[in-house]
């Protein structure tokens, strides 16, 4: 639940599913345009976002998505290991969840 919300987890394995979030989709084209550095579509899903979300969101999600994104590459650069620890019950849930199947 988010706010309130039920939300359905299943909503980031596949495009156009609806996850109970509002705008949803309209995050998720923003990220992918984001991680494809396709900046066309970056200034047409933030468009969309500041239409239905308004601007203070669309600050919120930018800045959510670049810490992501900088947080992963400093642990990849550095080879640093994702220590899971009091969340690797929600870890296994979420991965199960979704089908996937951790590497050990």
């Amino acid at each position: 639940m988010i706010s309130g919300n039920a939300i359905d987890i299943q909503a980031v394995s596949g495009p156009g599913e609806n996850s109970g979030v509002a705008g949803g989709d309209l995050i998720a084209d923003f990220v992918e345009a984001v991680l494809a550095d396709d900046r066309a579509a970056i200034a047409d899903s933030r468009s969309g976002l500041m239409a239905e979300l308004g601007a203070e969101a669309v600050v919120d999600i930018a800045a959510v998505t670049a810490m992501f994104t900088v947080m992963n590459r400093v642990a990849d650069a550095t080879g640093t290991p994702v220590d899971r620890g009091p969340a690797e019950p929600f870890v296994r849930q979420v991965a199960d969840e979704l089908g996937l199947v951790e590497e050990h």
